[in-house]
């Protein structure tokens, strides 16, 4: 996906500069350019093999279709999670596309408006080059977790339904086709934890480094996926992966403490006029903490307002809770109607099941994370996320924008616990049938 991605820039630059000589609607010139997009994304699926490829090229088409419903028929239904943002990303766009200028400054939608107003600066000015361009680099996700899984040797079938589970899974289907960043946040999401699982496996350390520059890349277009070095730095602190034990060094200190002083110093380093620690900033100026952020919430599916975290023991014990809720809501006791049930069932169910179903199979079958370090930094940094994210939101419709920036991190927990457990399962018969034939 990344030459079928880079091939598309290569278009865009193309049409830029032939567009003063075209003619006609911009939608019928973005149509074009996908089509012929597709057609060198087809050619790069086929070197998977035809379970995986069918379930890619399904999973494509589907998004192909949701984009095009959610520009033209969403009259008939919106789709979830498309509306007022999505318009002012692109009036945004559309603002920086007729003056470059505005790069410089502050706009609405950030970093993300301003990458939109390039691409419709050098292509159509259409929705369809924007959102296209989300579904290549949902699709990158996808592969990238695949690829992830074949490295570590995950049993095909584990690979090929968990494949089959992201490209259906709906939140997936409606954020890669819908103009809002939670793909590309995803997708750099997803980059970084490929590249740290590099460090986590050979110990080379400039894998480190690059996992953290592309974290803080994700970081510029929302300040919460910072969480995610967070999580790194404690398995640097803690792991020690060519010798495949947990230990502190003075080496793995120093490498904490450089990576440490390098995200303190850039979050207070404006770039172009936003800040990586943006949100978080700015509650701070307004002279708020984060008992006040954790206890506060808007909009119709608020939870768990009344709880005031303004004391450490409150914090400690209901942060847990928050983290909960977070990945589950809108939750059954807090459900207003019919479209919370369904949010329940087509989301919530899916993190809940892909989160909580892996550490009860570790317990119940008495899995030693120090056997499985790859594990153990996917389920330190996922609670390190949950818990930055979990304490700071009260609104069941933002949290589950902000959990699915995490959805291909709980796919490939799910995958290794899982494939751990089924290999225990078959030692234990084999070594059971031995002692039955003695």
């Amino acid at each position: 996906m990344f030459f079928a991605s880079l091939f598309f820039i290569i278009e865009l630059l193309v049409y830029f500069l032939i567009k003063d000589l075209l003619l006609g609607d911009p939608d019928f010139h973005a149509t074009i350019l996908i089509g012929m997009n597709m057609l060198f994304v087809i050619f790069c699926l086929l070197k998977f093999n035809k379970k995986i490829m069918t379930i890619l090229l399904f999973g494509f088409f589907i998004r192909i279709c949701a984009m095009y419903w959610d520009i033209y028929a969403f009259e008939i239904f919106k789709l979830p999670h498309s509306g007022a943002d999505s318009v002012g990303f692109y009036e945004s766009a559309l603002v920086v596309s007729s003056d470059l200028s505005k790069l410089e400054g502050y706009i609405y939608g950030g970093l993300y408006s301003k990458v939109l107003g390039v691409l419709l600066y050098l292509g159509p000015v259409s929705r369809i080059t924007l959102q296209y361009l989300n579904i290549l680099v949902s699709m990158f996700s996808i592969i990238l977790i695949y690829k992830t899984m074949v490295q570590l040797m995950l049993k095909p079938i584990i690979r090929d339904r968990l494949v089959l589970l992201m490209i259906l899974f709906p939140s997936s289907i409606i954020f890669s086709s819908i103009l809002l960043r939670e793909a590309i946040i995803a997708f750099l999401v997803t980059l970084s934890l490929y590249i740290f699982m590099k460090w986590v496996q050979t110990g080379a350390y400039r894998m480190v480094f690059l996992s953290t520059a592309v974290c803080l890349l994700g970081a510029l277009f929302h300040s919460g996926v910072i969480s995610l070095v967070v999580g790194y730095m404690i398995m640097i602190l803690f792991y020690k992966p060519k010798k495949k034990i947990f230990k502190v060094t003075f080496q793995t200190f120093i490498i904490f403490a450089v990576l440490l002083s390098t995200t303190t110093i850039l979050t207070y380093i404006p770039l172009e006029n936003i800040a990586i620690f943006d949100k978080f900033t700015h509650a701070l100026d307004k002279n708020d903490d984060i008992s006040t952020i954790a206890s506060t919430g808007s909009g119709g599916s608020v939870y768990l307002v009344n709880i005031a975290m303004d004391n450490p023991l409150v914090f400690i014990l209901f942060a847990p809770i928050k983290m909960f809720y977070f990945i589950a809501s809108p939750v059954p006791l807090n459900w207003r109607g019919l479209m919370d049930i369904i949010t329940f069932f087509y989301d919530s169910i899916f993190y809940i099941i892909l989160f909580i179903g892996p550490l009860f199979a570790i317990r119940k079958h008495g899995t030693s994370l120090k056997k499985h370090p790859i594990i153990l930094s996917l389920i330190i940094i996922l609670l390190v996320s949950l818990f930055i994210f979990g304490i700071s939101l009260n609104n069941a419709g933002t949290a589950m924008r902000h959990r699915y920036k995490f959805f291909f991190l709980f796919i490939l927990l799910f995958g290794l616990v899982f494939n751990v457990v089924s290999k225990n399962k078959e030692y234990r018969i084999v070594k059971n049938e031995n002692l039955t034939i003695k």
